[in-house]
């Protein structure tokens, strides 16, 4: 019997970096999923409604980044936001048997200035590294 695929964020293992976004800061989502299991895909679909009013949306696909017992965590580069835009998403994966699973929505307030470094882990804002 297979398992069910279950999908995460915003606990201690899979946090949004930075937790307190500023206006211009990457942003990414870090997800876990479990079990470890092949033909797993992860992605997050977003809806950013601007200060001025302005709404789009768009779909992110997740980078894997590694095993870790039973789980597998995995990586979303949501990308950069102004300040007073609020972002709206959520995570979704699929197994290998076309199951999709979601978590619930999330809401980021993109505040006036980039978070303290303290805040950052000690990192200073910059742009997001391709990962090879």
């Amino acid at each position: 019997m297979s398992k069910q695929m279950h999908v995460w964020h915003l606990e201690q293992d899979t946090p949004r970096r930075p937790e307190r976004v500023g206006s211009g800061e990457p942003v990414v989502v870090c997800v876990g999923t479990w079990p470890v299991a092949p033909g797993q895909s992860v992605w997050t679909t977003f809806q950013v409604r601007e200060r001025t009013g302005r709404r789009w949306q768009d779909t992110r696909k997740a980078r894997w980044v590694r095993n870790d017992g039973p789980n597998s965590y995995w990586e979303i580069a949501l990308g950069r936001f102004e300040r007073g835009d609020e972002v709206e998403y959520a995570v979704f994966g699929e197994d290998a048997a076309g199951l999709v699973v979601a978590t619930r929505h999330f809401v980021i307030q993109v505040e006036g200035e980039p978070a303290p470094a303290s805040e950052r882990g000690g990192q200073p804002a910059r742009q997001a590294a391709a990962h090879a």
